[in-house]
C-alpha cells in the first residue's frame, strides 16, 4: 500500500537494505511512485565515518553503482563529514531499491566542490562558474550531494539557503 500514517509503517514496508543504512531516519516521502528515504549517520571519529562508509558501501554496491563511484564516495565521506553528520538517501518502488544511492553533507565549503565538479565534468569550467555562484550567493558554504548510481560519473546537486534576513539562523 502506498499509503502509511506514521514513518514507522512506512518503514515496514521499505526494501531490507534500507535498514542496512541504520536507524536515524531523517526523513521519509512518498510521491505518488515511490518512497524516499533518508538516513542521518553521525560521524564523530574515524570508526564511526568507517562504519559509514561500510553501511553505504554495502547498499551502494547491491544496487548496482559503479566501483569507481564507491571508491569516490568513500574518500569524500572521510573528507566532508568532518565530525558532522551525513545523510544517505534511497529511493524504493514496488519494494525495491532504485538503483540510485545519494549522499548529502552540510556545511561544505566551495572549494572542495570545485574540485569535485571539475573532476567529475572536466569539459565544464566549473572552476569560474561555482566561484561566480559564491560570489553571487554571499555564502561560504553550502549542502553537496553526490547522487550515485550504475553510470559514471557520478550525478551531483548543490544546495544553497538565501537568507537575507538572517530568518534561519541558528540561535
Amino acid at each position: 500500500s502506498a499509503t502509511a500514517h506514521s514513518d514507522e509503517a512506512a518503514m515496514s514496508g521499505a526494501p531490507a537494505l534500507v535498514s542496512t543504512l541504520g536507524d536515524d531516519l531523517a526523513s521519509i516521502g512518498w510521491d505518488g511512485e515511490a518512497w524516499t528515504y533518508s538516513v542521518t549517520q553521525q560521524n564523530p571519529d574515524d570508526a564511526a565515518v568507517d562504519a559509514t562508509i561500510a553501511r553505504f558501501d554495502t547498499v551502494a554496491q547491491a544496487v548496482g553503482v559503479t566501483e569507481a563511484q564507491r571508491k569516490i564516495a568513500a574518500r569524500l565521506q572521510r573528507s566532508l563529514a568532518r565530525g558532522q553528520p551525513s545523510r544517505i538517501w534511497v529511493r524504493a518502488r514496488a519494494g525495491k531499491l532504485d538503483p540510485i544511492l545519494t549522499l548529502s553533507w552540510d556545511l561544505v565549503e566551495w572549494l572542495p566542490i570545485q574540485h569535485m565538479m571539475s573532476g567529475f565534468y572536466p569539459t565544464i569550467d566549473t572552476t569560474t562558474k561555482i566561484g561566480r555562484l559564491a560570489r553571487a550567493v554571499g555564502i561560504e558554504h553550502c549542502t553537496a550531494e553526490l547522487v550515485l548510481g550504475p553510470v559514471d560519473p557520478p550525478g551531483m546537486r548543490i544546495l544553497v539557503q538565501l537568507d537575507p534576513g538572517g530568518t534561519f539562523a541558528p540561535t
